[in-house]
């Protein structure tokens, strides 16, 4: 049998029992938001479940169609990737370190709600989905069920309701309440749609039972394929991992069992070999080995797939069972309980009144664990704690505490936890872009985030996970307010009050860092734009001159639209389209009253040059006559218009009114006064914009003199960094300057928020810059500079380009958690291509 094949003709059967089963899918789900809506205490969640139902009824149809169209695709990717045998060929030799992706692009798998989802349709599945998962293993031959090779696994039903909402750009809300409810609803039927995909492959001949193969090859290293018997790596050396490659390719020798590294080998790269030996000879290092790893596998690897970036080398699927090490610690433990923590958990025995505490007289149980990880972080880091040893550098808790931690776990999964993020804050400690005085800050949070890694997986795993994003923020933050002296004082008193926070909680709190997180963000967006008087008025500059413009281009095409088809001098048409416009926006300003008047002016003008060739009209003509000179003499005051210009205008308006009463016959069709008040009558209703709409992105140009008159009417400075000199010359403009070839902005744009750190050339030398504000209408950014004391305003466009060009940079290449996961998994590379041995 070909398993392709075979697996073609059973997707098929699941396609076609899927949209049997979503028929229903829909009215099963909003019978179960009716039932929520009733037992619903809050007004606020009534509403948001019954605007889901009102979607779910009115999106019917579009929804069951993308939730096809995204199996089908989920469907060609699982088949592609089966147990390894369709998997691309990828060579790690054949990608820059930097372009390495630290993160699965579906990390989002391993989010709690998704997990939930997931877990749901499983234990729904039952007994259809085991039966499955051992026909599919059968059917390519393996002496393992991994629920991971199966491409009919409930992970792809479950992402493609996730991937058919997100794409239909519901409210967060809504979307979430959606995506759970029609998972509930398919639950019902998933055994069913299992049962006839099983029912299928029996037709075919696949039975659900393992073949048992017996490895003749004790030594899988030497074999071609080692044990992914595939030909991706039928070139490479050992199934060792990463080292062994790099290691040949670099003319280093490759590693070998006893050349292992240590955590004492990656806190000597990390430190330095003085720093290393002096924690060794405190005693801090012994038994320094990583006893809960395989020898198997490359550390680097290891590391790799402990933060999320699978790139196949691991056979056994998701989990970390694969790279543990199956006997644990060589070495005896000590059988007592650590004598340094045992008041931390006399005072545990005493709050909770239990005693039995510990699971055995050797091992703590995991909550007690985390527990006591809590009392550390809450009682031994204080204010007055000496966080620097003698020689200056940080102190790592961890590795201080690690034989006494050590000795309270009893899982590999928990030792190996330890001394990732042991590494993890080494690799902190010698980031050179977070300041000093953060590192320190951040050095107190050692035992509270190893509890928060012990109780959530998906903080190493989900790069948007909540005390991740809450430490990058803070160290991009800082990092781009030095450019501002008066905001880094805020900020900094801003920020230690989130320590403070942070010092008196532990990860017990629900929502604990989601709560920061989200003040935070708010804070930093308010402050950066209204902290500094300067800044809160430039920014303000920037939404007037941009409503000031869209409102002259609605009143233009206002005027343009019915004047199309009026037989009328171009040079006039000019005038009432642009200056007349700009004319309406001035009087807008000074009152309603007087807006409506210069409107009204647009179609009366215009009815008194056609012809008049009735007594009433030449009568109605005069008596007009000193009203629209008025209204015109006032527009041409508020436009500032010279007395050249004036007259000159004066005298068209003249000969036109003398040629409309000289007339005595029309000649074509002339529109009366009531016609051409209902040509303009949107004109006539015209009412004001209140705020900025749509995309500016390309009329920076055109924005920019109404920007120059707002700052100058509020008399405030602005400097500007701009693609163009305005009223000078263009050809003075430096090449380097000008607009190049055209780029993709979007990966730069997605990281360009309030706080973020700049470097940009200024006056001819590169300096810091902190972006305040970023325009929604992606029109211009608002900055402070270090040395210019004004606010700077940067086209966004022309900015874009220039970092495009590398004559403007992003001073972080990374978030900051993230770039500590990278140095930490290259020093792990490092550390085995160059073979040292502990």
């Amino acid at each position: 049998m070909v398993p392709r094949e075979v697996l073609g003709a059973s997707r098929q059967v699941l396609e076609q029992s899927f949209q049997t089963a979503i028929e229903n899918l829909v009215p099963h789900a909003i019978e179960a938001l009716f039932a929520k809506a009733s037992s619903s205490s809050s007004a606020v969640e009534q509403a948001t479940v019954f605007q889901t139902r009102y979607y779910l009824q009115e999106k019917r149809q579009a929804i069951l169609e993308k939730m096809q169209f995204f199996l089908r695709m989920l469907l060609d990717r699982g088949l592609e990737t089966s147990y390894a045998h369709f998997r691309p060929t990828s060579n790690i030799l054949t990608q820059q370190a930097d372009s390495l992706s630290l993160l699965d692009s579906l990390s989002f798998e391993e989010t709690l709600r998704f997990n939930s989802i997931t877990t749901l349709l499983r234990n729904q599945a039952d007994q259809q989905l085991n039966e499955l998962n051992l026909r599919i293993s059968t059917l390519f031959g393996q002496e393992d069920i991994r629920e991971r090779e199966n491409p009919f696994r409930p992970y792809i039903f479950a992402r493609c309701i996730e991937q058919a909402i997100e794409s239909m750009r519901f409210e967060p809300d809504i979307a979430n309440l959606m995506v759970i409810q029609l998972s509930e609803a398919l639950g019902r039927s998933i055994a069913d749609i299992y049962q006839q995909v099983n029912a299928d492959l029996a037709r075919q001949g696949v039975e659900a039972k393992l073949v048992l193969k017996v490895n003749k090859t004790p030594d899988v290293s030497n074999t071609v394929g080692g044990r992914f018997g595939h030909s991706a790596f039928a070139n490479t050396a050992s199934h060792y991992g990463r080292a062994a490659v790099v290691a040949a390719a670099s003319g280093f020798p490759s590693m070998t069992m006893s050349s292992i590294p240590s955590l004492k080998d990656f806190i000597s790269l990390q430190r330095g070999r003085a720093a290393c030996a002096e924690l060794n000879n405190e005693g801090q290092l012994n038994d320094s080995e990583f006893s809960w790893k395989s020898d198997k596998f490359a550390l680097g690897d290891v590391l790799r797939r402990i933060f999320g970036k699978d790139d196949g080398r691991f056979p056994e699927g998701s989990g970390y069972t694969q790279f543990l090490s199956p006997t644990g610690s060589t070495k005896t433990q000590d059988l007592s309980f650590p004598s340094a923590l045992l008041p931390l958990l006399k005072e545990l025995q005493s709050e909770t009144a239990t005693s039995g505490m510990l699971a055995s007289e050797r091992f703590a149980s995991q909550s007690v664990l985390l527990k006591l990880l809590g009392k550390m972080h809450k009682q031994w880091i204080t204010d007055t704690t000496d966080l620097r040893n003698a020689r200056g550098d940080l102190r790592n808790l961890l590795v201080e505490q690690r034989q006494n931690l050590l000795a309270l776990t009893d899982k590999p999964e928990q030792r190996m936890m330890i001394d990732v993020i042991s590494m993890l804050f080494e690799s902190m400690f010698a980031d050179t872009l977070i300041t000093p005085e953060l590192k320190q800050s951040f050095a107190r949070l050692q035992f509270l985030f190893l509890q928060l890694a012990l109780m959530d997986s998906s903080f190493v795993l989900a790069p948007r996970h909540p005390a991740r994003l809450l430490l990058s923020r803070i160290a991009s933050v800082m990092l781009a307010v030095t450019a501002h002296r008066a905001t880094e004082r805020e900020f900094e008193a801003e920020i230690a009050k989130i320590f403070k926070t942070l010092a008196r909680h532990d990860c017990e709190v629900p929502g604990l860092f989601e709560r920061i997180h989200s003040r935070f963000e708010i804070y930093v967006e308010k402050e950066l734009r209204v902290q500094d008087k300067a800044i809160r008025r430039a920014v303000k500059s920037v939404e007037e001159a941009q409503l000031r413009y869209q409102e002259q281009s609605r009143l233009s095409l206002l005027i343009a639209r019915p004047l199309a088809d009026i037989p009328l001098a171009q040079q006039f048409k000019n005038f009432l389209e642009l200056e007349w416009a700009r004319a309406i926006l001035l009087a807008a300003r000074q009152s309603e009253a007087q807006m409506q008047r210069f409107c009204a002016f647009v179609p009366d003008v215009i009815w008194s040059i056609q012809p008049k060739p009735g007594d009433e009209d030449r009568q109605l003509l005069a008596d007009k006559l000193p009203e629209l000179k008025s209204c015109l003499q006032q527009g041409l005051e508020l436009l500032n218009w010279n007395n050249f210009k004036q007259n000159a205008l004066y005298g068209w308006l003249n000969d036109a009114h003398q040629k409309a009463l000289n007339t005595a016959t029309a000649g074509g069709a002339v529109l009366s006064q009531v016609e051409l008040q209902n040509r303009f009558a949107l004109l006539l209703r015209h009412i004001p914009l209140l705020c900025s709409e749509g995309d500016l992105s390309g009329e920076y140009a055109a924005i920019r003199p109404f920007l120059s008159a707002v700052t100058e009417e509020i008399d405030l400075t602005i400097r500007y960094v701009e693609s163009e000199v305005h009223n000078a010359d263009a050809s003075s403009i430096p090449a380097a300057s000008r607009p190049g070839k055209s780029f993709n902005p979007k990966p730069i744009l997605e990281k360009l928020v309030s706080g973020t750190p700049l470097e940009i050339q200024y006056g001819g030398n590169a300096r810091r810059a902190c972006l305040h504000w970023i325009d929604p209408q992606a029109c211009a950014l608002v900055l402070s500079v270090s040395g210019v004391s004004e606010p700077v305003i940067a086209e966004q466009k022309y900015l874009l380009q220039q970092v495009s060009r590398s004559q403007a940079r992003l001073i972080e290449p990374g978030p900051a958690f993230e770039r500590v996961i990278t140095m930490m998994i290259r020093t792990a590379d490092h550390l085995e291509s160059h073979g040292q041995s502990s």
